[in-house]
């Protein structure tokens, strides 16, 4: 049941549908805590002047480009586009890079390389990490460290010491954490 489309992978729609609604709900309680403690969203642009930021919305990079990120992930935001803004797209594949940009309408874009430069942007609020597992538990406390709020695909890191470790760092600096179990059993 899953059709091609320019090139990428397309998930059925039931998958798609649970994952926006999956984005959205954490959305809604990421804006909800942060209200309550009076911190607020609303950022200045420094990296894309030309990008709006809703009041109210989380802005996400999605960081790697697996096969539920393309499938679910990615075609997700743009469904929840209420709270939450696709802002940015990080790969070493500067032809997924492209592709996925223009199909997203994401104007912000870097390699692994350029991660922590990102993150210092001030163009996001939240990361969803998407590379292989072995990667996670870096990408994770690098994001946490520059107070960036973390959604990462499942397994959360490779061992009870990686999950302590970027537990510890959101702690430290004051982030969200969750993993996205996207399906309940």
């Amino acid at each position: 049941s899953k059709k091609v489309f320019e090139g990428l992978q397309v998930a059925p729609r039931k998958s798609f549908y649970r994952f926006a609604r999956l984005i959205t709900r954490w959305a809604t309680r990421m804006l909800h805590c942060f209200n309550q403690i009076g911190k607020r969203w609303e950022k200045p642009m420094k990296f894309n002047n030309n990008n709006s930021h809703p009041k109210g919305s989380i802005r996400y990079a999605a960081v790697g480009f697996s096969d539920i990120a393309q499938n679910a992930v990615l075609p997700a935001f743009r469904n929840a586009s209420g709270n939450s803004q696709l802002t940015g797209l990080i790969s070493d594949d500067p032809k997924k890079l492209k592709e996925l940009s223009r199909i997203y309408r994401v104007r912000d874009v870097c390699s692994y390389d350029d991660y922590d430069a990102f993150l210092r942007s001030d163009i996001v609020d939240a990361v969803y990490i998407a590379l292989p597992n072995g990667l996670h538990c870096d990408y994770a406390v690098r994001a946490a460290n520059a107070g960036i709020h973390v959604l990462c695909e499942k397994p959360l890191a490779m061992d009870e010491e990686e999950c302590q470790d970027i537990i510890h760092a959101c702690a430290e600096n004051g982030v969200k954490l969750m993993t996205a179990y996207r399906l309940h059993f």
